[in-house]
């Protein structure tokens, strides 16, 4: 545990920000460098919540009928942690459980794929572990891959045993932003049984794929995001991946979370 404390403990170049101060072309090219930025508000309202992340473009509906009641204006989602482990994928991010390395919407097609995940911290126990919230740089990872590897990716899609078709391949083209990121979840969180469907080349993708876990959860790739009250997060879905750890019954976790194209 003390190695897990030493390694991890680099968190991402955060830059605290005025968002009311920054105008959207600024905004945007400031997430487009650093990825991920940071500032706190104190008791910052729903609606002002909103009105200030809108300069970052279109925010994604929440559309499932089961959390209705956790949504404001059919686009702000308040995860509050109240269901325990053994519940269904809808209700993962309420749950108490741990959530595998993923990004927002991975299941989408990419043009459905939000680009800006944002977060503001409500409530938070203080007795919460500092690492309960972990990302993932998609640059620091995908640079360790050389080209016959990264074209392995580009032409693999991960397969369901139940049949489920993902849409994207593994290394997935934005072509809006002229992006290459990972479309990608960890489907353990689900306990389901699941393979690799790669046409153009099969052979090597059980090691690529296996390397491509191991530099997703290695130490030197994690970064913890040191939650207080009032922080407000908001980082690139293309970017970035990110991940949950466990959480206990006793721990109080109120975020709200928008979507943004």
């Amino acid at each position: 545990m003390e190695q897990f404390r030493e390694v991890i403990d680099k968190n991402i170049d955060f830059q605290e920000l005025n968002l009311e101060e920054i105008p959207k072309k600024n905004f945007t090219n400031i997430l487009k460098k650093k990825w991920v930025a940071f500032s706190n508000i104190s008791n910052l309202s729903k609606d002002k919540y909103i009105d200030l992340l809108k300069k970052l473009g279109k925010f994604k509906q929440e559309t499932d009928p089961k959390i209705i009641n956790y949504v404001y204006k059919n686009i702000l989602l308040n995860l509050i942690t109240n269901k325990n482990d053994n519940v269904d994928s809808t209700f993962q991010p309420f749950s108490t459980k741990s959530l595998n390395i993923h990004i927002e919407n991975s299941l989408n097609p990419v043009e459905k794929i939000p680009n800006y995940l944002t977060l503001y911290c409500k409530q938070y126990s203080q007795d919460i572990v500092w690492w309960n919230t972990l990302v993932i740089s998609m640059k620091d990872v995908l640079k360790e891959f050389n080209n016959k590897e990264l074209y392995i990716l580009r032409n693999s899609k991960i397969l369901l045993k139940d049949n489920t078709k993902l849409p994207n391949t593994i290394l997935a083209y934005d072509k809006n932003r002229d992006l290459e990121f990972l479309a990608f979840r960890d489907f353990w969180d689900y306990n389901k049984d699941w393979g690799i469907d790669s046409k153009k080349i099969s052979t090597q993708i059980e090691k690529v794929v296996s390397k491509l876990y191991e530099l997703l959860y290695s130490f030197d790739n994690l970064y913890s995001i040191p939650w207080k009250k009032w922080d407000l997060y908001w980082l690139d879905n293309k970017k970035f991946l990110h991940l949950r750890t466990k959480q206990f019954k006793s721990w109080k976790r109120h975020l709200q979370r928008l979507r943004i194209f």
